[in-house]
């Protein structure tokens, strides 16, 4: 193989070529699973933030979940979907707890069954044991209700962790529907 100007491509070719000239002005390809950064005026061969992994995690409700009326209830997401990292506890505590700093896109959503009209439910994202985010619905008489939470919240990747809590208003208990299409709890890390 040549180039246009006849030079063989594929021996005495030595030396880094430099980015304006079509090159990654690295002197080597770098280790096999980074990432090319630009640093302003050449690129850096660097590990991925997070270090190569994915910090994530989807859960479900595997039935439906009864919620008692006028108390705080944590959401039992016993049915792990996604968790490479292996942080979510999906048959004790319910919870999160990343192992990297930064932030995470977190996201709770439930469907409550038959609430009464005018009757309310609340979900919430829950830090630490402290509702950082959630979101109410008040019922117009319908079968189903939605709820959707979701927030941005910044965790420490040690002791930090993550729940997900309902709030029923008054009233007789509701269903929330659990199986393949019930609620979810999940959470994936944005960056620093």
């Amino acid at each position: 193989a040549t180039n246009l100007t006849g030079l063989p491509l594929d021996s005495g070719v030595t030396g880094t070529l430099p980015v304006g000239n079509g090159g990654t002005g690295l002197a080597a390809a770098g280790t096999s699973g980074n990432v090319l950064t630009s640093n302003g005026t050449s690129w850096v061969s660097s590990t991925p933030a997070g270090g190569g992994t994915s910090f994530f995690f989807a859960a479900r409700l595997d039935a439906n979940d009864l919620i008692p009326a006028s108390t705080s209830y944590k959401l039992n997401f016993d049915v792990e979907l996604q968790d490479p990292e292996g942080n979510y506890d999906p048959t004790t505590n319910y919870r999160y707890t990343p192992q990297l700093a930064g932030r995470y896109l977190v996201r709770v959503d439930v469907m409550v069954r038959e609430m009464a009209s005018g009757q309310s439910c609340s979900i919430r994202i829950m830090k630490n044991g402290t509702n950082v985010y959630g979101q109410r619905v008040v019922s117009g008489g319908s079968d189903y209700s939605m709820i959707i939470a979701e927030d941005i919240i910044t965790m420490n990747g040690s002791t930090d962790y993550l729940e997900a809590q309902a709030f029923l208003s008054s009233g007789t208990s509701r269903s929330l529907s659990g199986g393949t299409n019930g609620g979810r709890f999940m959470a994936i890390w944005i960056g620093d």
